[in-house]
């Protein structure tokens, strides 16, 4: 594969931004900004880490620059990979009209979680872990519903390979209500290395008590 030699370059606050085409430079630096700010919060960091960041606009320079870059294998399915402080992203342009700014800020906020938890733990960051943390940084009102009629488990979302992103999120959510913003901190950097030993042996009963007694308002799904 060719090197991409002819990138652009635009620096804002702690992000040094390279990209392809204008498309969707805006909406990028802004997401990036936006979630440095609730990450480094979130793993108490001071001052957040520079990040170089490549925005490519199609499919085939997203290989490339991951390979030539990252020196890592590709993915033909992912949107973002990372290695480091260093992340290439697919350009929303590549995707449109599928594109929408909820899902594109999770995108960035779960890679810039995983680049800051790397920093604390020698293991990645559970899949469910990673997504989660994501969407309720994010804010995402979804986080809010539940559908009644089918209460996952814990081992449900802890274990699925394709984590479901809003009920990782709600168990985020439970911890943190439950446990304390402390107890998911030390999950995420990894001080607590076992959801089970973090939650205890009643951990499944809270669980589904917490999501009976919150979500007592007829279903949105």
């Amino acid at each position: 594969m060719k090197p991409l030699t002819r990138f652009l370059f635009s620096q804002e606050h702690s992000v040094r931004l390279l990209y392809t085409e204008d498309d969707y430079k805006r909406e990028t630096l802004d997401g990036l900004h936006k979630a440095q700010q609730k990450v480094s919060a979130f793993f108490h960091q001071k001052k957040p880490i520079e990040l170089t960041v490549y925005l490519v606009s199609h499919r085939q320079a997203f290989m490339r620059t991951v390979t030539n870059i990252l020196k890592k294998t590709p993915s033909p399915t992912l949107f973002a990979q990372a290695q480091g402080v260093e992340l290439v992203l697919l350009s929303p342009a590549a995707y449109f009209p599928s594109y929408d700014d909820q899902g594109y800020q999770e995108l960035m906020c779960s890679e810039m979680i995983a680049m800051y938890s790397a920093m604390h733990r020698e293991t990645e960051l559970p899949n469910w872990l990673k997504k989660g943390l994501a969407v309720y940084l994010v804010c995402d009102e979804r986080v809010h519903r539940i559908d009644k009629k089918n209460h996952l488990t814990i081992r449900d979302i802890e274990q699925s390979f394709k984590s479901d992103r809003i009920w990782s999120a709600l168990l985020v959510r439970f911890i943190e209500e439950e446990y304390g913003e402390e107890a998911l901190y030390d999950l995420a950097t990894g001080k607590v290395a076992n959801l089970f030993e973090l939650l205890g042996k009643n951990g499944e009963a809270n669980w589904q008590r917490w999501l009976t007694s919150t979500f007592q308002s007829p279903a949105l799904s």
